[in-house]
């Protein structure tokens, strides 16, 4: 039998073009096509007619693009893959940037990717993606690109400033200085200092039987120590948050924050994704309980906006407190509207004994007088009460929670808590565990948003190439086509600089 040979050192006769060894619906060619479809003025206006020439922008961002929609955000990864990966070639043009360049571009222009994140969303509702009429909202946690072990509490960082500040002393009486160890020093002290202030300044936000614990990150500060759920330790990172399409899990609004929970994040992240896709009081949002504070229900009402707020996360059962000798909380009295009275796990009653108005509170207080021979009495009453009664306050606000609850607990509304588990959260597994991004390679709060918004781009363009990345002679295909025919124009879409031979 005879073999098909072939020669690596044969001349071809007819020159190739990097457009001949790409398939026609490849991601490649899909991406390429979004980036050429989107204003880049502001990146272009960063660069000087003079100096050297630069890489092709274009040709840069897309790399960077279909690099995070490949899971691959390593410069060194994507240099290798420019010069191995046909896909890759064709993305960069065959530029063949090295890493250094790549990491110098993806630095130099972060404060341009929030931009252009909203200019895909804004393409993908031109493309009829979807009319983004249900918006799923969730919070995670994802670790900063500092280690923990830089995480110092208050004490660590006083010890560690005070021996800096003191070989600084002793390295100026020496007789000669090295201007480079001198700045070194004084560049670690800076970083101790800010931490310092960073630090005191929080303890101020936090409980004071906890401040003593408190760490902060003395690279990355802006990093707060996280703790995920599951019984996992916790590590300096940040919060991101995401609002998506409920029919198509496209991400129509993402902001990495560094708090440590999502209880102020329900009104910010709704204006924002507003903002984004524009205003639409029909438009409905779901979120979880973790969302669910006395402030955020009542500007949900009072905004009239159309939500399901899951109920806020409760602790241990009451029979389980019982059981175990646990403390009750408020969670454990049950209050009657029509008597508005409160009810105790002892069945007793607590009744209304005056309104209070502070800077932190306005509502009403209730008391129970039939505390003195409870069984109950040691897990209900704290330490310090020194009236022997206990006291219940009800925020004014607490009314609209109840009504959320009783929203969220009809058949419709476990319908939209269940739609909302399972079209948001899988987004962020797709992006931590099928993309690989469970942790930040940017220092600092900016570039790591920055970043995040990147790991966001690359979701939803996997998303846009799968509804619309391959076109057949389907009706809903030729509409899409018909909407935005530049992309599925796959002939000629590099500029005829960019068309590069090969012999």
């Amino acid at each position: 039998m005879g073999f098909i040979e072939g020669n690596r050192d044969q001349l071809g006769f007819i020159a190739y073009s990097l457009d001949d060894f790409v398939e026609e619906d490849s991601k490649a060619r899909f991406i390429v096509r979004i980036v050429e479809e989107l204003d880049l003025s502001l990146l272009y206006e960063q660069y000087s007619p003079q100096g050297g020439e630069a890489f092709c922008p274009k040709a840069m961002l897309a790399t960077l693009f279909f690099g995070y929609s490949q899971g691959i955000s390593v410069t060194r990864d994507l240099e290798y893959n420019c010069k191995k990966n046909m896909d890759f070639i064709y993305v960069s043009a065959n530029l063949r940037p090295d890493h250094t360049s790549l990491s110098r571009f993806r630095k130099r222009h972060l404060t341009h990717i929030p931009g252009l994140f909203i200019q895909i969303v804004r393409k993908a509702i031109e493309m009829g993606i979807s009319e983004f009429m249900e918006i799923a909202m969730d919070g995670s946690k994802m670790a900063a690109a500092s280690s923990k072990k830089k995480s110092m509490r208050s004490n660590k960082i006083e010890e560690k400033l005070k021996a800096i500040k003191e070989d600084i002393t002793e390295y100026l009486n020496q007789s000669e200085i090295e201007e480079e160890k001198l700045a070194e020093l004084e560049k670690k002290k800076a970083k101790l200092e800010e931490a310092q202030r960073i630090l005191e300044e929080r303890k101020e936000t936090i409980k004071e039987n906890c401040r003593d614990n408190h760490q902060v990150n003395i690279e990355e500060p802006e990093a707060p120590m996280q703790k995920p759920g599951g019984g996992k330790s916790a590590f300096p990172g940040y919060n991101p948050q995401i609002c998506t399409d409920t029919k198509t899990q496209f991400i129509a609004n993402a902001q990495l924050t560094p708090d440590r929970n999502d209880e102020k994040q329900f009104m910010l992240q709704y204006n924002n994704t507003e903002r984004i896709l524009g205003p639409n009081k029909k438009r409905r949002y779901l979120s979880d309980g973790g969302f669910n504070t006395n402030d955020t229900i009542f500007e949900i009402y009072y905004n009239q906006i159309d939500a399901y707020v899951g109920n806020r996360r409760n602790g241990k059962e009451t029979s389980e407190k019982i059981k175990k000798g646990l403390k009750f909380d408020k969670s454990d009295f049950t209050y009657d509207k029509e008597k508005d009275i409160y009810i105790c796990p002892s069945d007793k009653k607590l009744e209304f004994k005056k309104t209070e108005k502070n800077k932190s509170f306005k509502g009403r207080k209730y008391v129970c007088n039939d505390c003195g021979n409870c069984e109950f009495r040691s897990q209900c009453l704290s330490k310090n009460n020194k009236s022997g009664k206990r006291e219940i306050r009800r925020d004014d606000r607490e009314i609209y929670v109840e009504m959320m609850r009783e929203k969220v607990e009809t058949e419709e509304g476990k319908e939209k808590l269940l739609i909302r588990s399972t079209t948001v959260e899988p987004v962020f597994g797709n992006i931590k565990w099928n993309l690989g991004y469970t942790r930040f390679r940017l220092k600092g709060l900016f570039a790591a948003n920055a970043e995040f918004l990147l790991m966001c781009i690359g979701h939803n363009l996997n998303k846009l190439f799968k509804l619309f990345g391959k076109v057949d002679n389907s009706p809903d295909s030729m509409e899409v086509a018909s909407c935005f025919p530049n992309i599925f124009n796959y002939k000629n879409i590099l500029p005829n600089k960019l068309q590069v031979l090969f012999t």
